[in-house]
């Protein structure tokens, strides 16, 4: 089946990050911590989760990824700014093949953050050659229900 090819795919390329598949009808996430900062009284986690579903009828594979940091302990509620609010200018290209450069923008900004280098595009591009190799149509989604 090709949702085990996809999975292994992506297995592979995050090695050394915990993480595993869980599949729900149908939809297959793989979530994994790729960074995390600790603080005094404070922790901050960045996680990666990596989503697809197959409509073999349409022999199309949906895919979705994204970078999530959630802050716990104390200030956890506050921007990083002195108010609390802050304000970030994104830079997004619409074209045949969707909307690009949300992933890449939150990247280069949790880079600065945490200073690490995730290969989210790696992970991508390695999902969209299986899946074509495979005779199927890729789809990168970026917001919606998969």
């Amino acid at each position: 089946m090709i949702e085990e090819k996809i999975m292994n795919t992506i297995r592979s390329l995050i090695t050394g990050l915990p993480g595993d598949f869980q599949s729900d009808e149908g939809l297959h996430s793989l979530t994994s911590v790729v960074a995390e900062r600790k603080g005094f009284f404070s922790r901050r986690k960045l996680t990666f989760t990596a989503r697809f579903r197959v409509n073999e009828e349409m022999r199309e594979v949906v895919y979705n990824e994204t970078l999530v940091e959630k802050k716990s302990g104390l200030g956890a509620g506050t921007g990083e700014g002195i108010s609390g609010f802050g304000f970030r200018k994104w830079k997004i290209a619409s074209g045949p093949g969707g909307l690009e450069g949300v992933l890449e923008e939150q990247s280069e900004m949790f880079r600065r953050r945490y200073g690490f280098t995730f290969r989210f595009q790696q992970i991508r591009d390695a999902v969209r050659t299986l899946v074509e190799k495979e005779g199927y149509t890729f789809k990168h989604q970026i917001w919606g229900k998969l």
